[in-house]
């Protein structure tokens, strides 16, 4: 089931072994594998002078043969052929028309006729005599008013179509999702819900899934299992008053309300709340994005805190619960509710773990983010002796990594020109560009769909005598990558590069 609807997105297997026959009944009936020996071998055992569509059990047969016959009801109507000279297409047992299993021919010779054989020739009329000696009077008659003029097409021959698809060619993925259908959620009204848990950046893999358990009330407290043996359920572990259910775990106890109630979110739930669903997707629409991501660190803290209360033994602590969402926000490097790292909120950035070589005052700490969507972002920080004077963000569409550390430079440099400086040192952890700057290195020795933003770089990095560059340590870059991140996961666009601290991300 996709994630939207409620699943994991792992495909059915059921689904998936009636693809793979409909795939192998495909090219047992399109005449395009007619040289292929098992092929020969099934028409040789099963199908002589028979077709596919009109063939039975019969005697002893191989499961194959059973499996591809109890899917026939199922994909009857999803094939069908598109007549074109009318060399391929057997009149009778063929899906050529509507009411093709309604005729039969008047006897077993006539089985192997072709629909260019009920043509007169020049193919614009019927042969009126072969089609009652093939049909009958009333099907020839029925089959004259249906097709005044018979279905050809000179341009090509016959060809079997899948009627679902938008080509009609046949393809694995195609027959999957005609066989499955399309899928409702069970979890009514939790759609937008699972985009939020699925799809937010900055929640991890593993708060995701536990989410997604929620949801599906399969998380490992005793009222889960005990509901399924229809036994009573007992008391909660920590205030040993309210049943041992997931809901009551984690928004309705007397520790979770505190909890809660002291989180940065400030939330109050009340015994009116009876289903997990129905709360998470009114929560999920009062939220914001980075509120919801906050929120899920809060849950998984909470849920951790208590496990290791109710199973290790250990002292519950509301004050321990918070400064581990605080830890899971932190690992967030998308879109957490602490968007800025600490240094950057105090407005004083310093450098204690870095060894800069250079002397100079200012500094402009620059990096750049990709990933394989081809999504960018890149920022730049600039502070005069560990004082931050403006950063920059920005994103768009990069074709690898290095074009984004060439626009992240770029965007530094842009930004130092523009504040009215001639001095600055600018630090990058991207050794190939450090090196390049300081004439370690050729410009021709990057692709060449990133040669000419290399050149402009270049030119404007020059123009300034007293602008240079130093390699450093990804570990020395972190608050420049931070933004970097942050900048391509919520696509910022940014026109000027001097914002001050805060004023954009609205964090002040």
């Amino acid at each position: 089931m996709p994630k939207k609807n409620g699943g994991l997105g792992l495909r059915d297997f059921r689904f998936v072994n009636d693809a793979m026959v409909f795939k192998t009944i495909w090219k047992l009936t399109s005449r395009d594998y007619e040289n292929d020996v098992w092929v020969q071998i099934i028409r040789a055992k099963y199908l002589a002078r028979k077709s596919f569509w009109l063939a039975r059990v019969g005697g002893p047969c191989t499961r194959l043969w059973r499996a591809m016959l109890a899917l026939r009801p199922k994909i009857n109507t999803l094939i069908s052929w598109q007549i074109g000279r009318g060399n391929k297409c057997c009149a009778f047992g063929e899906p050529w028309h509507d009411f093709w299993l309604k005729i039969q021919p008047s006897n077993s010779a006539q089985r192997a006729l072709t629909i260019s054989d009920l043509v007169q020739q020049g193919g614009t009329t019927w042969d009126s005599q072969c089609l009652i000696d093939s049909f009958g009077f009333e099907t020839a008659l029925f089959i004259s008013i249906k097709f005044p003029i018979p279905p050809l097409n000179s341009l090509h021959s016959d060809r079997l179509v899948l009627t679902a698809s938008r080509t009609g060619k046949f393809s694995f993925k195609t027959a999957y999702h005609i066989l499955a259908g399309s899928s409702t959620c069970p979890l009514i009204g939790c759609t937008d819900l699972l985009k939020l848990i699925w799809y937010s950046p900055g929640i991890l893999p593993r708060i995701r899934l536990f989410v997604w358990k929620l949801l599906w009330d399969a998380l490992p407290v005793q009222g889960t299992f005990l509901n399924r043996l229809g036994s009573p359920i007992p008391p909660c572990a920590l205030c040993r008053q309210g049943p041992e259910d997931a809901l009551h775990a984690l928004f309705l106890c007397d520790h979770a309300r505190a909890f809660w109630f002291a989180s940065p979110l400030t939330l109050h739930f009340n015994n009116e709340t009876n289903n997990v669903c129905a709360l998470l997707s009114g929560l999920s629409t009062a939220l914001s994005g980075r509120s919801f991501v906050c929120f899920a660190n809060l849950m998984w803290a909470f849920w951790k805190q208590r496990c290791s209360f109710v199973y290790d033994s250990k002292k519950f602590q509301i004050q321990t619960a918070l400064q581990l969402a605080a830890y899971y926000n932190n690992l967030s490097t998308a879109s957490s509710c602490m968007s800025i790292p600490r240094k950057l909120r105090s407005q004083n950035h310093t450098s204690d773990t870095l060894e800069i070589t250079d002397n100079t005052a200012l500094t402009c700490f620059v990096d750049g983010s990709h990933d394989q969507l081809k999504r960018g972002g890149w920022a730049y920080i600039f502070s005069n002796r560990g004082t931050l004077v403006s950063y920059g963000v920005d994103s768009g569409t990069v074709a690898s990594p290095f074009l984004a550390e060439l626009k992240a430079m770029e965007t530094g440099v842009r930004a130092v020109i523009h504040s009215g400086f001639d001095e600055c040192l600018f630090l990058t952890d991207c050794l190939h560009l450090q090196q390049i700057l300081v004439g370690k290195a050729p410009p021709d020795s990057v692709h060449w769909t990133e040669f000419q933003h290399t050149i402009n770089l270049l030119q404007l990095f020059r123009a300034q005598v007293g602008f240079k560059c130093q390699h450093i340590s990804r570990d020395g870059n972190t608050e420049a990558h931070f933004l970097a991140n942050y900048a391509r996961c919520n696509a910022i666009k940014v026109q000027d590069f001097t914002y001050p601290l805060f004023n954009f991300l609205g964090c002040c």
